[in-house]
């Protein structure tokens, strides 16, 4: 069975360092602000650039806000507002004689690509409103969203930079990203570039070096927008209400969960049935239609699964905190949702490993929807 190494790309505080060099020749800064469906997270990094024009991080300062700039799309001048506490932590670090010459950007992913454009355009006219009255340098893309493929290859960019990988000697990974809107998967084609098909080819430079990149974004297949649906499919009709309470397989008896999500309270108790992976194969063999071509290459290269698969494993004790990464293949987590959640599943007693009820309680009690999660991501 295929494993994939998964690496964190955000913290599970709300704020971290990452140092990777202390040694510089020319330092510069950067700052980005990657406004997810769930989050804003502002990363600001110090780089510097050596005589042969290699650019290398020195350190990474990271500090997150929730919800993301999409809740306020009923009123999106909070959107900007929000993004204060995150600008403020900046200056903490860019010295002030630096600013403005240091560019800040904000890229906004499949969260505001599911709201409708009027709604869209007025969270980024507050987000550059906000912007405005910081002595940062921007133009007139530094706000912007990212369609589909940019943000595949923006992700496989950075995990292949971090892991000094962009060099013409060295094989690059494959990375597939898991955020709560949509999921990417991105990988470098080397050869036999015609058996995939031209809309899902990218070309990327890096400074002088030239990739030919395979990127494909499934909207509305993120944790998040997946679980959603998942748990509203067989509700026969969704009504105008501010709460929604279901029963659901992937919930274990005796439980119960609470999620807010889009402004909507749900309530979700246990069913009487016990076919939770069979009700989520279902959704993802139904919203799953279009498929990758040709994924043997994947079976050749190195996996890196970053955002949501990194978070699950974390709350499960699949991968240790402190190491920050770990190596799981697909089949694993569908195994802690059967060990979790055995009466969720048919058949699981013999092929799942025995928990204690006190380790089940621990990881219910982190996330009550962690046997859906898991399952989903299986």
């Amino acid at each position: 069975m295929k494993t994939f190494t998964s690496v964190v790309l955000k913290s599970k505080s709300s704020s971290t360092t990452l140092t990777l060099v202390t040694a510089h020749l020319k330092e510069t800064y950067t700052i980005v602000f990657d406004a997810g469906s769930t989050g804003t997270r502002v990363h600001v990094f110090t780089l510097f650039i050596e005589n042969n024009n290699d650019v290398k991080l020195k350190s990474e300062q990271f500090k997150e806000v929730n919800p993301g700039i999409g809740y306020y799309f009923k009123n999106p001048e909070d959107a900007g507002l929000s993004l204060i506490p995150l600008l403020n932590f900046s200056e903490t670090i860019v010295p002030e004689n630096v600013r403005r010459e240091t560019f800040v950007q904000l890229k906004a992913t499949a969260g505001l690509r599911l709201l409708r454009e009027n709604e869209t355009e007025a969270i980024l006219a507050s987000v550059r409103s906000t912007l405005s009255q910081y002595s940062y340098k921007t133009n007139k893309y530094s706000v912007s969203m990212l369609d589909a493929s940019a943000e595949g290859t923006n992700a496989w960019l950075t995990i292949n930079f971090l892991l000094d990988k962009m060099h013409p000697s060295k094989e690059t990974v494959a990375v597939i990203d898991l955020g709560g809107g949509s999921t990417q998967v991105t990988f470098q084609v080397k050869q036999n570039a015609n058996i995939y098909s031209p809309q899902f080819q990218v070309n990327k430079n890096f400074i002088d070096l030239y990739y030919t990149l395979y990127t494909r974004s499934y909207l509305g297949n993120g944790l998040r927008s997946a679980r959603k649906q998942i748990l509203t499919r067989n509700v026969p009709f969704l009504v105008a209400s501010e709460t929604l309470h279901i029963s659901h397989a992937c919930i274990p008896k005796g439980t119960h969960a609470k999620w807010f999500f889009e402004g909507i309270t749900y309530f979700v108790n246990s069913s009487e049935e016990n076919n939770c992976y069979e009700t989520i194969a279902s959704f993802v063999n139904k919203n799953g239609k279009e498929k990758i071509e040709q994924t043997s290459i994947l079976n050749e290269q190195n996996i890196y699964a970053i955002s949501h698969y990194y978070e699950i494993a974390v709350l499960i004790d699949a991968i240790d905190l402190e190491s920050k990464s770990g190596i799981l293949s697909v089949g694993d987590y569908l195994e802690y949702a059967k060990s979790i959640c055995p009466q969720s599943f048919q058949s699981s007693a013999d092929n799942a490993a025995a928990i204690s009820e006190t380790q089940r309680d621990k990881y219910l009690s982190r996330h009550a929807f962690i046997c859906l999660d898991l399952t989903y991501i299986t």
